[in-house]
């Protein structure tokens, strides 16, 4: 699927809001837990995975989604948001939807469309997605899509020290009162097994080649290079990328294959920070980006899914971003580099963290 959206379709994110748990497990702390050399440390370091944030035991993604859910409506005094997507990998419940319980909490059911969505870590563009579409159909005026996970892994995993629980939604609705306008969409996927969780499985698999070769690399490409042939771009038009961040290494490679700078992918890395958030991943990366882009300024965002497909946008910030920043700041809403940052954190141990997290058998 790809489009170009015309002006008069006047689509795009109104408001945001994001959550990243407090508590953070260092590298260091698994290193000493599994036995690893000083050298491989370093490297994992080096690859970008520093820390990663952590839910609390009263914390799941339903609760991260309704905090983040929460801080995007307190700017948002516009009529009832029609309808409410979770994009997530980690809903609590098998069969009981996440958004009926995200959208009930924030007062906005009966009268909505609920859905919940998943496919791996792209679950969260995936509801930006339909929300665009929703709004653009004039379905609903306004929709608010979220990302949102508490990720699983084996003890011992290299993936335990890769992934991190966040929460990231967007409000989407009219340009005239966005933030940011949505210019373009596009998405890809193929059947390639690269990372999955059986049904009953506590802890995913993955096959590494296949998960960075034929998987990330192979579908965030196309979808990145059908949006320059959409919107007639190429890298050096764009203020800023956003990727999928598996780990810090892996956006920023792509970002260079695409001919991106540094300077354009840095601003929105926060894996080395919180690790991956799954559903949130890109969201939380493009509200680094909104926190300090200016009226004008071109992002282009593509997403990554295991299983696989990708999904990416091409936004446009305009002149309310100030306003808006303004705003937020009035209403005692923090910025998401106040979460990210170290002294906003509770440090774990390896055994607070397995207790926590369910890894210890009873």
């Amino acid at each position: 699927m790809k489009s170009r959206l015309s002006a008069a379709d006047g689509v795009g994110i109104v408001a945001y809001g994001h959550y990243v748990p407090y508590l953070r497990v260092d590298m260091n702390t698994f290193a000493e837990q599994w036995g690893v050399p000083a050298q491989l440390e370093r490297m994992y370091r080096l690859n970008g995975r520093n820390r990663v944030a952590v839910n609390a035991a009263d914390e799941d993604t339903v609760t991260l989604a309704v905090a983040a859910a929460e801080r995007a409506l307190l700017t948002f005094a516009e009529p009832p948001i029609a309808s409410v997507m979770v994009g997530s990998e980690s809903h609590p419940y098998a069969v009981k939807p996440t958004s009926v319980i995200v959208a009930d909490a924030l007062g906005l059911a009966p009268d909505v469309f609920a859905a919940d969505l998943e496919f791996a870590c792209k679950g969260g563009t995936a509801a930006v997605l339909l929300s665009t579409a929703i709004t653009k159909a004039r379905v609903g005026e306004w929709a608010l899509a979220i990302g949102a996970d508490c990720p699983q892994s084996a003890p011992g995993s290299l993936l335990e020290a890769s992934v991190g629980a966040g929460a990231c939604a967007f409000v989407i609705g009219p340009e005239s009162q966005s933030i940011a306008t949505i210019e373009a969409v596009a998405s890809a996927a193929s059947d390639t097994t690269d990372f999955w969780r059986r049904d009953g499985a506590q802890y995913p698999s993955v096959v590494g080649k296949f998960s960075v070769d034929e998987g990330y690399f192979a579908h965030s490409e196309r979808v990145a290079r059908t949006l320059f042939e959409l919107t007639g771009t190429r890298a050096s038009d764009f203020g800023y990328c956003v990727f999928h961040q598996p780990y810090a290494a892996l956006p920023s490679a792509l970002a260079k294959s695409l001919g991106f700078s540094a300077a354009q992918v840095k601003p929105g890395l926060a894996a080395s920070r919180i690790g991956n958030t799954y559903s949130a991943s890109c969201l939380l990366a493009l509200v680094a980006v909104l926190e300090q882009a200016r009226a004008g300024e071109r992002i282009l965002l593509v997403s990554f899914g295991s299983g696989a497909g990708s999904d990416g946008f091409v936004l446009r910030v305009n002149e309310t971003i100030d306003r808006y920043r303004r705003e937020k700041s009035d209403l005692g809403l923090d910025s998401l580099e106040v979460e990210l940052a170290q002294d906003h954190c509770d440090w774990l141990t390896y055994g607070r963290y397995a207790r926590g997290q369910g890894k210890l058998s009873r």
